[in-house]
């Protein structure tokens, strides 16, 4: 249900109250009240910052929020000529929202808690300025998302981390390389061994991709159907490139030091894989941008022939 459109796109004095209200609230209980039991009390958003650490493999967190207030500020213009026409509806989003806050409390899942904040932050913006000028929160609450570690998302690979080690042995046997794979563990037969652990099955490269893909595809293609190519691609490309790597570092140890390449190699050949992944997620972009064309091919008249000149297939 809807309510009657404003005669103008500006907001009236008690919605710039409402929606002033709301962020107090929002910060009150997600930023300083202590609801949630980890170590000490401490607040959802404290929690949240908190766990974008190493061992999680969610670095890239304190990267979002500033990204989502970027995509924002940069579609500022377009909202503000987005028609407004306030909906009720917005109003069931909230209710969901806090039903998800205060099951959160009861339960200490912390989670669920900074999963509801986009639904109830879009649910506000329905309700004051209507669909129209929602669509454009979208994607950026969307993209939040990408900083909520998932539990034991590290752990949960160990299937994942089978499939690269032996994808890898295979590769190298191919090379002329004699190793023996017992689960993760790879033996170079009178060389060494290595421990595939569950960093290195390439979870951190997948999630990293897939927040680039899903950014890149955004602002690059306005066809939903490639945007969703281009975000569903990057898990083989991670995953390809992460066999790659550890390809690399058993023909290293066995060509050259099983120590250089436990050590130096491996802390630096990261990085090369995830760039040969990031290389071919913009060439698949780039394909479905342009498809597959092949220049004008041109045919030169010969002395006595018919006169074809020029002739583009």
């Amino acid at each position: 249900m809807d309510r009657p459109p404003p005669q103008s796109s500006r907001l009236k004095p008690a919605d710039y109250v409402l929606a002033g209200l709301s962020v107090v609230v929002i910060l009150l209980f997600y930023a300083f009240l202590p609801l949630f039991k980890v170590v000490t009390d401490c607040s959802a958003l404290y929690v949240l910052a908190k766990s974008w650490n190493g061992e999680t493999g969610w670095e890239h967190g304190w990267f979002i929020i500033p990204a989502v207030i970027g995509i924002v500020v940069k579609n500022w213009p377009k909202i503000k000529l987005a028609p407004v026409a306030p909906s009720n509806l917005g109003l069931v989003l909230v209710a969901v929202a806090l039903a998800l806050y205060i099951i959160s409390v009861r339960t200490h899942l912390w989670r669920i808690a900074i999963g509801a904040l986009p639904i109830l932050i879009y649910g506000m913006i329905v309700y004051l300025w209507g669909w129209k000028r929602a669509g454009y929160f979208l994607f950026p609450l969307g993209l939040f998302y990408f900083c909520l570690p998932l539990p034991g998302m590290i752990q949960a690979t160990n299937s994942l981390q089978l499939f690269v080690t032996k994808c890898a042995a295979k590769l190298a046997m191919l090379c002329g390389v004699v190793i023996d794979v017992t689960g993760n563990k790879v033996f170079l037969l009178g060389k060494g061994d290595f421990d595939v652990d569950e960093g290195c099955s390439g979870i951190r490269s997948l999630m990293a991709l897939l927040l680039i893909a899903f950014v890149y595809g955004y602002f690059i293609h306005p066809e939903r159907w490639k945007r969703t190519v281009i975000f569903l691609s990057a898990i083989p490309l991670a995953i390809v490139a992460n066999i790659l790597r550890i390809f690399s570092i058993l023909i290293v140890a066995d060509k050259i030091s099983v120590d250089f390449a436990q050590t130096i190699y491996h802390d630096k050949v990261g990085f090369f894989s995830f760039a040969i992944a990031l290389g071919l997620l913009l060439l698949l972009s780039k394909l479905l941008a342009t498809g597959w064309k092949r220049g004008p091919r041109t045919i030169t008249k010969k002395s006595g022939g018919s006169p074809l000149d020029q002739v583009t297939p």
